[in-house]
């Protein structure tokens, strides 16, 4: 286990224009106690600044419309003594000494390059946030010696353990950052070839940039490579040599990630045993204080164990929507749902209706 502080009582904004990009820092953050609020462009981060105080931010600098510099400037023009002093830490794919010269000069405190490192984003906010927050340590999982020889062999080219590690160690949330990334560049190739076609330069820069960055969080470092030379192409030419080589690597991943199987929704549930009410509550119970202490590691075990069975037909949606509350790291309302069902439930008579179903009518 690798021991990294603990904070309470603490508040950060995360501004980033990509979903997965802000699913995997949420993780990271909530792991060791930390409150987070998403922003997805600097507009939203400017006005959530001025209706609540936080006590850092991390902003990501290439973002559509109000970039992260031109928001970090307007939000240390508020006339708001209190913000003034908050840390704004600069986040971006392409940390270079002149980028890092520009964030500073906008007003921000420092910068981390992503894909971001555990090690390399507690370190920052040792740094940045108050002494005084900083509570107990708050032990992670390292995944340096875990198994995960299936996922490597479905997957050549990719460092799982990587993308593992940037997932706070958790498989299930490497695996649920997995099917995002299918859902968000499926259509990568038609959308950036119309970019193209259209003169849309930007708009194509950007996108590969996204695709980077993604690309990185997820151990992807062929596909990385690549989106970074077509990145710099885009600056100077119209048609990129690399373009076709970005595009084999992405149908190659996306083929190899919709074929793994964890990837099957329709995974039948015979295949698992059936679960009785008494242990189904059982495990809410101790689902419970790791949602509301936000102890993403152990909510996350807790998870798995809610996976394996086959619950009884008249929890199945609520168990569903509680587990996709929990992947997608919304644990004050997976908390507000564990406790409407725990208050209105009675277990004792509906495990015995449970186990006499099929025996007839008596």
């Amino acid at each position: 286990m690798n021991v990294f502080p603990h904070w309470q009582q603490v508040k950060v904004l995360l501004v980033d224009d990509n979903e997965m990009g802000r699913l995997v820092l949420r993780a990271m953050l909530e792991n060791v106690g930390i409150q987070v609020v998403d922003a997805e462009n600097g507009v939203e981060a400017v006005s959530k600044v001025k209706k609540e105080a936080f006590d850092l931010v991390l902003m990501d600098i290439q973002m559509p419309g109000m970039d992260g510099l031109d928001a970090a400037r307007t939000i240390r023009k508020l006339d708001l003594t209190e913000r003034n002093n908050m840390p704004i830490i600069a986040m971006s794919a392409n940390i270079f000494a002149e980028q890092q010269a520009k964030s500073l000069t906008a007003g921000m405190n420092s910068s981390i390059a992503k894909p971001i490192e555990l090690e390399t984003l507690y370190a920052v906010l040792r740094r940045w946030l108050p002494a005084e927050k900083q509570q107990r340590p708050s032990e992670v999982s390292a995944v340096e010696n875990a198994e995960y020889s299936d996922l490597e062999s479905a997957l050549p080219g990719v460092d799982v353990k990587a993308g593992i590690r940037y997932a706070v160690g958790s498989r299930q949330t490497y695996l649920e950052l997995l099917k995002r990334f299918v859902e968000q560049f499926s259509a990568m190739e038609t959308e950036l070839d119309e970019e193209l076609a259209a003169g849309q330069q930007k708009e194509a820069i950007r996108r590969a940039h996204t695709l980077k960055g993604v690309a990185g969080g997820l151990g992807a470092t062929q596909l990385q490579h690549l989106t970074g030379q077509l990145e710099g192409q885009l600056t100077r030419e119209k048609n990129p040599a690399v373009l076709a080589e970005v595009f084999q690597e992405l149908g190659r991943l996306l083929i190899a990630i919709k074929t793994l199987p964890d990837m099957d929704d329709q995974e039948s549930l015979q295949n698992k045993l059936p679960g009785t009410v008494t242990e189904l509550r059982e495990i809410f119970k101790q689902l419970l204080e790791p949602l509301k202490n936000l102890q993403a590691q152990v909510a996350k075990q807790q998870l798995t164990r809610l996976k394996e069975k086959d619950w009884p037909e008249e929890y199945r949606d609520q168990v569903l929507q509680l587990e996709k509350l929990i992947e997608q790291y919304q644990f004050n309302p997976a908390v507000k749902l564990l406790e409407t069902i725990l208050s209105s439930s009675s277990p004792s008579g509906e495990d015995s209706c449970r186990s006499n179903e099929g025996d007839g009518e008596s």
